[in-house]
């Protein structure tokens, strides 16, 4: 796959080598906008699960009160 890219650099004129280029660029910025989303996501997560943590420890603690 690397040597068709370096190909498609060399002869840019051509329709496959614009279209190799295009197709890498496409792939590139989909796995990248993927890998901030779900690291985004992960985090957002770990913000709920911990607020549910400290929520159910106040609950337990207001229980042990009455």
């Amino acid at each position: 796959m690397t040597n068709s890219i370096f190909e498609a650099l060399r002869h840019p004129r051509s329709q496959e080598g614009v279209g190799v280029i295009r197709c890498m660029l496409l792939l590139t910025v989909t796995h990248v906008i993927h890998e901030l989303f779900r690291e985004r996501t992960s985090r957002r997560k770990q913000k709920r699960h911990a607020q549910e943590d400290s929520l159910s420890y106040e609950r337990r603690a207001l229980y042990r009160m009455r």
